[in-house]
């Protein structure tokens, strides 16, 4: 019998249990299907203008249907699936020409099961849409995980957008914010109207290897910060993840997995829905300095370039290092991040953007001021910046740090304009070293910038030394040698996109 046989088999037992359990809602003859309140905001004046989200948080008050999985399914699968003649039929095929014993068998057809209802319950009853979904995951073809971040910080100019096949924003309704109780709901929603809430989902392949489901989850976690961080340096904006909603994944025995179990591939480690979702959320983020930005359907070519940038494996490395292996740039964008969240007025943010440029661009030493002016005011001049205005911009910016660090009176006619053309500063310069950084330490790269003829003689492992102290020897360099800062111009030109 065909693989195709066996799909069918697994569409005709999901038919009848997705009939059955149609009925026993209705009807209420099954007490673990129950209603419960629910309360969702309001939305329907939601608007942005001036840079701030417009809300009316009134709450409306529903009831919905919900499964308690853990007393349902045991009963339901127990008392009315394996009774079914088709639930025999399907164990049959998979013991006799799948290799399957019935205990292995059983597992299979049970998870399928637990599959139905936990779509059941999020309103999906097409079994073949559903059968083709669990037939995925049981063989491990292109698995993903479709998660839901709610991102502060980004407004769209339409409904929704597709950035790519695995990634889609959308504007947010009143079904995202569901909650037991009416102040529950309102501490999902910042005070002031001041945000901009967005809603990605995101589906990430499962196309990486994980030792677990708990390594899974971690992996996950890693690919939804990532993408974050992206959003954060794409522009000047307080991006940040307020909560994110990921499927609980638990693998199955190995023993369970044999070859060819639907005739469609082979996986060592079975994968599939459990109970639900697991929901991350974070309680401690406040976001004491708000700067929104709205992103269009002409933006997405700019969004897929960054993305693409942000998942290279060396990308991945310095954001998220080793504990006690910190590094450089991992700093400066905590640092950033910082300017954000941890700021007391617009001298706390300056201070911040400052020391996130010292983290990039400084090295112990004196005038330090004057020096990372220079470096920062030569690398903006490279990619078509004004050096004069750029320096001046630094050297402001430092000098109400050092005032305020030391607790002086800061007298400044626009700190607040002063803080955003800084932060820039801070967040272009992130972009450029994050992609220069992993490019620097090359020995073909070393020989064309670094004027020392002696470095072509010299073993890779001489050359390479400290990334962030060589790229910064190179920037002095092309400051007193026209010939190095032309080939530092064509390097950062050929290597350092700033989606503009």
């Amino acid at each position: 019998m065909k693989s195709m046989d066996l799909k069918e088999k697994f569409k005709e037992l999901s038919k009848v249990v997705i009939d059955e359990l149609e009925i026993r809602k209705i009807d209420g003859i099954n007490s673990n299907i129950k209603t419960h309140n629910v309360y969702v905001p309001n939305l329907a004046k939601l608007c942005y203008k001036n840079g701030k989200v417009n809300y009316n948080l009134e709450k409306s008050e529903l009831k919905k249907p919900i499964i308690d999985f853990e007393s349902a399914v045991p009963k339901f699968y127990d008392d009315f699936c394996v009774k079914l003649p088709e639930f025999q039929e399907l164990l049959k095929l998979l013991e006799d020409n799948y290799q399957l014993k019935k205990e292995q068998g059983e597992i299979v057809i049970r998870n399928l099961i637990i599959y139905i209802i936990y779509k059941i319950n999020q309103n999906e009853k097409d079994s073949n849409k559903i059968v083709d979904k669990y037939i995925k995951k049981l063989n491990f073809i292109t698995p993903y995980a479709k998660t839901k971040i709610f991102i502060d910080g980004i407004w769209i100019t339409t409904e929704k957008l597709r950035i790519n096949e695995n990634l889609k924003i959308r504007r947010i309704k009143p079904s995202d914010f569901e909650s037991h109780s009416p102040e529950i709901l309102e501490q999902e929603f910042p005070p002031f109207g001041n945000f901009a809430y967005s809603i990605l989902i995101y589906n990430i392949p499962l196309n990486f290897e994980f030792k677990s489901s708990f390594d899974l989850q971690k992996k996950i976690l890693k690919k939804i910060r990532t993408l974050v961080n992206a959003f954060l340096l794409l522009r000047y904006g307080s991006i940040f993840s307020r909560k994110c909603i990921m499927p609980i994944f638990q693998p199955t025995h190995p023993e369970v997995i044999m070859q060819g179990v639907t005739g469609f591939g082979y996986s060592k480690l079975m994968v599939d829905f459990t109970y639900g979702q697991m929901v991350q959320t974070n309680p401690h983020l406040h976001i004491k300095t708000r700067h929104n930005y709205i992103i269009s359907e002409k933006d997405i070519p700019n969004i897929n370039e960054i993305l693409e940038v942000f998942d290279k494996e060396e990308i991945r490395k310095i954001l998220f290092p080793k504990p006690k292996k910190t590094n450089y740039i991992y700093i400066a964008l905590n640092r950033y991040q910082n300017a954000f969240l941890n700021v007391e007025n617009s001298e706390s943010q300056i201070s911040y953007a400052i020391s996130c440029l010292e983290a990039l661009l400084s090295m112990r030493g004196t005038d330090l001021k004057r020096t990372l002016s220079q470096r920062i005011s030569l690398i903006f001049r490279i990619l078509g910046f004004n050096p004069l205005s750029i320096g001046k911009i630094v050297r402001e910016a430092y000098d109400v740090r050092s005032g305020y660090s030391h607790g002086d009176l800061v007298k400044y006619e626009d700190k607040e304009r002063l803080a955003v053309q800084i932060l820039q500063c801070a967040r272009i310069s992130l972009l450029i070293i994050l992609q220069v950084d992993t490019l620097i330490s090359k020995k073909e790269i070393i020989v064309q910038l670094h004027p020392n003829k002696n470095f072509k003689k010299k073993k890779v492992r001489e050359i390479k030394g400290d990334r962030k102290n060589l790229f910064l020897k190179i920037i002095d360099y092309a400051l007193l040698d026209k010939i190095i800062f032309k080939k530092l111009q064509g390097f950062f030109l050929e290597n350092v996109k700033l989606f503009p």
